[in-house]
């Protein structure tokens, strides 16, 4: 049998070997308690910053449309002023035409390859755009020289 000497021996190197893995434990848990505070502040910075470069990019993006909706609300302000343009154009155009065919000066035809009205002066022949040959007069031409 042991002596209680040596069962008191054993039983202090046990405690002092317990006392030193708990002292162990401890400091790695305090590490890991650090260690995770750490990466919990990284997280929550990381999140922060992710949360500003989304707010960012929404504001390039609103920017960006922004820009472009001018641009296009300044295309379409420039589309509705040709559009007006063109149709001055096309009224006056029409007004001229009517007064050449006033002035017995401006015959019309149709064409006999695509059907189009072409509109020419009757001192001379026109073709028409589509090719499709020099156009001869389809209304009396004493009607026109009268």
């Amino acid at each position: 049998m042991r002596c209680p000497a040596d069962v008191l021996r054993d039983l202090l190197a046990a405690y002092k070997r317990l006392t030193a893995d708990n002292a162990k434990l401890e400091e790695e848990l305090r590490v890991g308690n650090h260690l995770l505070a750490v990466a919990t502040d990284k997280q929550r910075d990381l999140e922060a910053e992710i949360a500003k470069l989304k707010e960012d990019i929404q504001c390039m993006v609103k920017k960006a449309a922004d820009k472009s909706l001018d641009g296009y609300r300044e295309l379409g302000a420039k589309l509705a002023e040709m559009e007006k343009r063109n149709e001055r154009l096309r009224a006056k155009n029409a007004k001229l035409k009517e007064e050449l065919k006033q002035a017995k000066l401006l015959a019309e035809c149709e064409c006999p390859a695509c059907g189009d009205t072409v509109y020419f002066h009757k001192l001379g022949g026109i073709t028409c755009g589509c090719g499709g040959g020099r156009l001869e007069l389809t209304v009396n031409t004493t009607e026109i020289g009268e």
